[in-house]
């Protein structure tokens, strides 16, 4: 009777024995994952900050075109204006002739 009940607490201590392998195992998977994780979120990071980087550019990219096309802009309504002085110049005397005669 002693030797069964020594025998089934050899048995349970072999068990534990072998869960805690397991348990120990494991643990040694976890934390090769984690630094695995730790290293895949370092290459984002820097993903991250490179998007960043071209988001920037991106913006001054449009900026300097806004800026661009108000330029244009002005400098069309500086060449109609003067082109509508011309033609004024020109039409004017016609118009005039026009009007005199009967």
């Amino acid at each position: 009777m002693a030797e069964e009940r020594l025998e089934r607490i050899e048995t349970r201590l072999d068990a534990l024995d072998a869960g805690q392998l397991r348990l120990e195992a494991g643990q040694t998977k976890l934390e090769a994952s984690m630094m695995k994780l730790e290293d895949r979120q370092s290459g984002l990071e820097l993903r991250l900050d490179k998007v960043e980087i071209g988001l920037e550019q991106l913006r001054d990219d449009v900026k300097q075109v806004a800026e661009g096309h108000s330029a244009i802009l002005s400098a069309m309504q500086r060449g109609f204006l003067h082109l509508e002085e011309k033609i004024d110049l020109r039409l004017g005397p016609i118009e005039a002739a026009l009007r005199q005669t009967p």
